[in-house]
């Protein structure tokens, strides 16, 4: 049953073949050399679109390429001169960091020699602390402590 299914489409495909070959036969030359010319034609069209296309993407990615290396070199230049920067800030913060601990220090000593009070002997009361000169010894070295932080502050 299925090779009868075949010898008829076997025939039924080979009368179509007959006929269109019958017709193809039947179209005058010109008109064949007209198509021909038509595919020619389309067929150049096409390869110079794709060969402009791959000529076009070349152009952009060199062009690409070149503005790439060159943001790259900004963005190179750019790090250098911020660590360069970075490095001179953080000089700078240190020394400052080391004179505010070396003043602050000395502040401290100088108030703590200030407010000492010397210890009595053995047996003896403890000695009477004069609280005026030690009131005047405080308020000179917070004037002269007020006066360095106001040069300081002046100094760029």
């Amino acid at each position: 049953m299925i090779s009868a299914g075949f010898e008829a489409l076997k025939l039924l495909l080979a009368g179509w073949a007959t006929a269109a070959l019958a017709f193809l036969k039947a179209v005058p030359w010109w008109i064949w050399a007209i198509l021909a010319a038509l595919i020619l034609l389309l067929a150049v069209y096409l390869h110079g679109e794709k060969a402009g296309e791959t000529k076009g993407a070349a152009k952009i990615e060199k062009r690409d390429i070149a503005a790439h290396a060159m943001t790259v070199a900004e963005s190179k230049a750019d790090t250098t001169a911020a660590q360069t920067t970075t490095d001179a800030i953080g000089k700078r913060m240190a020394r400052v960091d080391a004179a505010t601990t070396d003043l602050v220090r000395s502040k401290l000593k100088e108030m703590s020699d200030a407010i000492a009070v010397p210890a009595a002997p053995a047996g003896d009361p403890p000695a009477r602390v004069d609280t005026r000169s030690l009131s005047a010894s405080i308020d000179a070295l917070v004037e002269r402590a007020n006066g360095q932080a106001d040069a300081a502050d002046a100094q760029p």
